[in-house]
């Protein structure tokens, strides 16, 4: 296990773009390390609390928009602006779906419909060799089974290093520079937000499968995903990263 360094001087803020999509196990470590964070519920219109230099963390979740979609949801745009400043003051900053795919958009890559569908399901992700040594997905096993839920895809950032990768959709997860990390599956989901998400779905969904693979493969993917989550807060010291400005 990762040990988080002064947990008392972290504060995490938290990007929210749908009820349906929480932190999940996330919000478990939170509480016994005893951090303290800030839910964003940003399709109620709902800004940070503090200034934006008062936070050591930041977490974009996933949700039903498409990243590119700012003229639709206002909220986005919004987030888009904070997204400035998180870089500007070099907080680290951690994509998760959509988030990862608002990432991308923001650093100038193309997000757009997946050409090969929607990806929902447990899906194996493959460690490339750069993920080897990252300070947060480096513990991951040569291949892990993750949860996916999304229909869009992205590109790989100029000047971002791709970590994983799966055979329908390669950009599974990218670092940009130091501090930022995205990725495409959901290493946050517990076996309630699974049912939540497939008794909501407005389209078929597999459930049987799903039920099936969630007891073969759930268990590891919690621990994977909480340990991925303890090595991103443990990512607390800032680093000059540089300005950054929106290519989106």
């Amino acid at each position: 296990m990762v040990l988080i360094d002064n947990p008392n001087d972290l504060r995490v803020l938290v990007f929210a773009h749908s009820p349906e999509v929480t932190l999940g196990t996330f919000a478990q470590v939170l509480h016994q390390e005893c951090i303290p964070y800030e839910y964003l519920k940003m399709w109620q219109g709902e800004s940070p609390g503090l200034p934006l230099d008062c936070y050591s963390h930041v977490v974009l979740l996933g949700g039903t928009m498409g990243a590119y979609e700012q003229e639709r949801y206002e909220f986005l745009r919004r987030e888009y602006d904070y997204l400035e400043q998180i870089f500007h003051y070099q907080i680290p900053v951690l994509g998760i779906c959509l988030g990862a795919q608002m990432l991308a958009h923001f650093l100038g890559a193309k997000v757009a419909v997946g050409q090969y569908g929607k990806e929902i399901g447990w899906t194996p992700i493959h460690r490339l060799g750069t993920a080897l040594h990252d300070p947060v997905v480096g513990h991951l096993p040569p291949e892990s089974y993750f949860f996916e839920w999304h229909g869009d895809a992205f590109e790989l950032p100029t000047g971002a290093e791709g970590l994983l990768t799966s055979t329908l959709y390669p950009q599974q997860g990218f670092r940009y520079r130091e501090r930022v990390w995205g990725v495409q599956f959901h290493p946050e989901v517990d076996g309630a937000i699974i049912q939540t998400w497939c008794a909501q779905a407005d389209h078929p969904v597999p459930v049987p499968e799903i039920d099936t693979q969630s007891s073969l493969y759930l268990p590891q993917a919690i621990s994977l995903g909480q340990a991925l989550w303890r090595r991103f807060l443990a990512q607390n010291e800032r680093v000059t990263i540089g300005s950054v400005q929106s290519k989106k």
